[in-house]
């Protein structure tokens, strides 16, 4: 279940750079800590912060020439 949630954060953070490039990963130390005790099919819920906003109807007519 970690994989996943790394996965969740690495998607989110690239969908919300947009055409900036990423700058450094932060990750809260009891977050980590609490990620590196979880059983493989434990679940945490996390609240990601981005930097910058992203234009969400950019990003909706993008998902939708799919």
């Amino acid at each position: 279940m970690k994989k996943i949630i790394w996965i969740f954060v690495v998607v989110l953070a690239v969908a919300g750079a947009g055409p900036v490039t990423s700058q450094a990963q932060v990750v809260d130390p009891e977050l980590q800590q609490l990620l590196d005790t979880l059983a493989p099919e434990e679940t945490v819920k996390v609240l990601v912060q981005f930097s910058e906003r992203i234009d969400l109807k950019t990003f909706q007519r993008k998902a939708g020439d799919r």
